[in-house]
Order: structure tokens, then sequence, then C-alpha cells
């Protein structure tokens, strides 16, 4: 068995909406690669937890950020903005999921350095394929990510493979 196939992967879903987010948790379920969803419904909970992974020995890192753009409050841009304004969430990979598919929503995920940007399935088949499709674009990336941090302390070399993960 792989690494890929043997760690979990910590995804934090941004997600107000209750059906949505268990459209989403049902999804990731049936992946071939062991994963715990956390969700958080506002922009305070989802910066909460996101820190404090990144702070705490104790809680299990996020490996990938899932993030809507309209929640009650701060919207997913703000969140964004936050995220990657923090030194220690700024490697953390985020891909947009929002409803909205505006030429103008897409591009300002992408100025404020969203990894990725999808527009949100309305059927449980659809949503399958989101998760196929991250599963083989982010989730081997991040496999090759933790190999390296278990390999070397060397942060320089950890940044070096974020990067790549990104592109």
């Amino acid at each position: 068995m792989s690494q890929f196939e043997q760690r979990m992967i910590h995804i934090l879903l941004v997600e107000d909406n209750e059906a949505d987010a268990i459209l989403a948790k049902r999804a990731f379920n049936q992946s071939k690669v062991k994963n715990k969803i956390h969700v958080a419904a506002n922009a305070e909970a989802a910066l909460e937890l996101a820190k404090k992974t990144t702070t705490n020995t104790s809680v299990p890192a996020i490996d990938l950020i899932l993030l809507d753009i309209n929640l009650p409050g701060r919207n997913g841009f703000d969140i964004l903005k936050d995220l990657k304004t923090a030194t220690n969430t700024r490697d953390i990979p985020v891909i947009m999921l929002s409803s909205s598919e505006s030429d103008t929503d897409i591009e300002k995920s992408y100025d404020l350095q969203a990894s990725s940007y999808i527009t949100k399935p309305k059927t449980t088949e659809e949503f399958n394929e989101i998760v196929q499709a991250v599963e083989m674009c982010w989730f081997k990336g991040i496999a090759r990510l933790h190999k390296a941090q278990e390999r070397s302390k060397n942060q320089y070399a950890v940044r070096a493979l974020t990067t790549m993960v990104r592109q």
C-alpha cells in the first residue's frame, strides 16, 4: 500500500449550506483516499480551525481547504485573503468551490492565490467526478509533500514542494 493510500488527508470544507456539506461529505466518503472532512459554516470557524491545526500539534493539520464564496458575514474572498497572508496557513492549498460561474469571481479567486476554482456541482454524480479530479490533482501532490516533510525538516524544501503542488 502506497503512502498516498495510507495517510489520512484532512480537508476543511467551508460551507454554510448543510445540504451541500452533506453532498460533499458523501462524495469524499466514497473516495479511494482516506480522508476526514472538517466543516466550518462561517469565516470565524474556518480561520480558527485552519490556524489551530498549524499551531497545535495535537490537532491534525489541514491538508486542503474547499472554500465557498457566499458565506454569512465575511465571504470566501475575505477568508482566502486571510489564509494567504498568514505565514502559518499560506501554504495550504485552497480550492474555491462555489455556485458562481462569474468570470469576475474566478479571476478574483486566482488573484487572491486560490489553487483552483471549481463550480459547485448540482448532483451526487457530478460531485463524485469532482472528488475524483481532486484525488488526481491534489491528493497525490499532498502525499508527495508529506513524504518530503518526513524525510527533511528543511523548510526550504517543504516550500519548494508546496509550490510544485500548486502548479
